[in-house]
């Protein structure tokens, strides 16, 4: 196939760019503007997507089987895509000039070869691989959330009946940039890269990255079990993840610097190193969580739904969301939950409501009480005088409001208003 160039025009589709990320040995891709006023029916297409083109071969070797994988992965790629709708999966876009019988693929006429090209979606956040090698290892709270966003993204690849099987840090890219200071705001990996998905597994077992391939695929390349014997391949992405998560939180692979033949031995036979002995920073939950995924037989590892609850749980309590993040648990509970707490929110505000204004209002009550002092009784003796002088003179106690005259002097006649007398200057 020509080198493609700046500019070069396939149909609506002008090249940008070359993406390294995406591209690899069955095709390459690039950014792609569209021109809107090329077709009529192209509104449906963002301004710029991701062109996946598949390899062409030289003529020769044009009718050759490796040209037909090719061509058959990017459809196949396709096929996948088109069954699939999440946030943390690539999404396929219909194109102008599509097939009738499959509008997301065509054949570019204008380069050599007439490659089958479809339309990605344009993610310029980076790839996780990038972000790998510019910091070697990833924060416990980045990781564990990039664990469980990719889990998400195959529980639902799962559920349609398919296997990824080729999981690794390449075909990870960001939806949005990254910062370094990571925080969960804008935070989406995207899972990409569906050539060898599903059923692609078992016509071409040879496909895949083998650092990130379990045992049971390595015996299955080399013929020692059939393909019929390959019963569970969703097990494959459990163990691609469990490596996935190994490799952010440790910066090395469970087996690191091996030729190809010794690392396929080593993956067969031998148990990695515990992460925590290479960062013990990493909690002992989540290094269960890593080897439990790492079981040499299949039906050892856990399902990737019980993956993504332990990923799940681990973010919880290791550690605390960092400043600004989402609030991950909130989130995550359901809407009858939420509606349920917000329900006996409300009753506990009304109980306190009351419960304050009660306790106001006898508080008021009381203070009043004490500060209206009742009408005090003083007592004022008048003296009677008696003919009788061997006996005690009686006393007589009568009331008087605070308010009464000052009292009468203790003998006499009980006068009712003391005299006033005015002093008589001296001198």
């Amino acid at each position: 196939m020509a080198e493609l160039t700046l500019g070069t025009v396939i149909g609506p589709f002008t090249i940008l760019e070359a993406m390294p990320t995406g591209s690899g040995g069955m095709s390459l891709v690039f950014v792609a503007s569209v021109n809107h006023r090329a077709l009529s029916n192209v509104e449906s297409l963002p301004d710029k997507v991701a062109l996946k083109i598949a390899r062409v071969l030289p003529l020769d070797r044009i009718d050759s089987p490796e040209q037909a994988f090719y061509f058959e992965a990017l459809n196949n790629e396709v096929e996948t895509l088109k069954r699939l709708r999440h946030p943390n999966i690539t999404r396929v876009f219909p194109i102008p000039r599509g097939l009738p019988r499959n509008p997301y693929t065509t054949r570019a006429s204008e380069l050599d070869g007439s490659p089958w090209i479809c339309a990605l979606e344009y993610l310029g956040g980076g790839s996780l691989d990038r972000r790998l090698k510019n910091r070697g290892t990833l924060s416990l709270d980045e990781s564990l959330e990039t664990a469980y966003q990719i889990g998400l993204a195959l529980d639902h690849i799962h559920a349609k009946g398919m296997a990824h099987l080729d999981l690794k840090p390449d075909n990870i890219l960001f939806r949005y940039p990254v910062e370094d200071d990571w925080h969960a705001g804008l935070f989406q990996p995207v899972l990409i890269d569906f050539g060898i998905a599903a059923k692609m597994s078992k016509t071409a077992p040879q496909a895949g990255s083998l650092a990130f391939m379990p045992p049971e695929r390595i015996r299955l390349m080399r013929g020692e079990i059939a393909s019929e014997g390959y019963a569970d391949p969703s097990k494959a992405d459990v163990y691609g993840l469990g490596v996935l998560l190994y490799r952010m939180l440790t910066g090395s692979l469970p087996f690191e610097g091996l030729p190809r033949e010794e690392l396929a031995e080593a993956i067969l036979k031998n148990s990695p190193r515990s992460s925590r002995q290479i960062n013990p920073s990493v909690p002992p939950r989540v290094d269960e969580i890593i080897l439990s995924a790492l079981e040499k037989e299949p039906d050892a590892r856990p399902r990737i739904e019980e993956m993504i609850t332990r990923l799940d749980e681990a973010m919880v309590t290791h550690p605390p969301a960092p400043p600004g993040a989402r609030a991950r648990v909130q989130a995550r509970l359901p809407a009858p939950t939420l509606f349920s707490i917000s329900v006996v929110v409300s009753l506990i505000l009304v109980i306190c409501f009351a419960v304050s204004f009660a306790l106001g209002l006898f508080a008021s009550t009381s203070i009043t009480n004490i500060q209206k002092p009742a009408p005090t009784l003083i007592t004022t003796e008048f003296v009677i005088d008696t003919p009788t002088p061997d006996r005690r003179t009686p006393t007589l106690t009568l009331p008087t409001l605070a308010a009464s005259p000052t009292p009468l002097p203790p003998t006499g006649t009980p006068t009712p208003v003391l005299p006033i007398t005015t002093p008589t200057p001296t001198g």
